[in-house]
């Protein structure tokens, strides 16, 4: 559906020499050939439709989808579509929660919070800070990357943190004024086999 109204767009701006019908007659038979001006209109268009479709692969290169990110403002609205002209979905009202980017359009993402719940909103409203939520009951945060050192804090499902690295089934994570490790598993934010930091 996007590919059609880039290339009904384009196809209005620069048409093709066989669409316009202007084709000058140089005098040999009844051959015609199509003028200089309609090949120019012709190349610019098909440079522009390149250009086109190959910026967005190469984007999608730089910033892999899906992945994590944090939203950055307190108030955020999702949207119905990728753009401004779509209602209002949701209104994320929580600086700093992680959310996962599903797909991209232009400068517009596709979040997914912990709940589910999706929305388009603009990618200014994003940041590439990464947090976690804790998703089980209750999680212990160690002094150390093993159930057997001692525990710093209790952790209830909800509480968001902020991650500095991931290895293996640990992460170390900060929340307020308590540094410590708490398990993957129990984090929503991290995919399974994400190296972090």
């Amino acid at each position: 559906m996007t590919l059609k109204k880039y290339q009904m767009t384009l196809r209005a701006a620069y048409p093709s020499p066989a669409l316009k019908g202007d084709l000058s007659h140089k005098g040999r038979g009844e051959g015609a050939l199509a003028s200089r001006n309609d090949v120019n209109l012709f190349i610019a268009f098909l440079a522009m439709t390149i250009f086109l479709f190959l910026s967005p692969l190469s984007a999608a290169d730089k910033n892999p989808v899906p992945r994590f990110v944090s939203l950055r403002p307190s108030e955020v609205n999702a949207r119905v579509g990728p753009g401004p002209e779509y209602p209002v979905k949701w209104i994320f009202v929580k600086a700093g929660l992680p959310v996962e980017v599903t797909a991209e359009f232009d400068t517009w993402r596709r979040i997914r919070d912990v709940e589910g719940s999706e929305g388009w909103v603009h990618q200014n409203m994003l940041c590439s800070k990464r947090r976690a939520v804790v998703c089980c009951p209750e999680a212990l945060m160690y002094s150390e990357e093993n159930a057997f050192s001692p525990p710093l804090v209790r952790l209830q499902q909800g509480v968001i943190i902020e991650l500095t690295k991931c290895r293996g089934d640990w992460c170390r994570a900060q929340v307020g004024e308590y540094r410590g490790w708490i398990r993957r598993e129990f984090l929503w934010g991290v995919y399974p086999q994400e190296n972090v930091g």
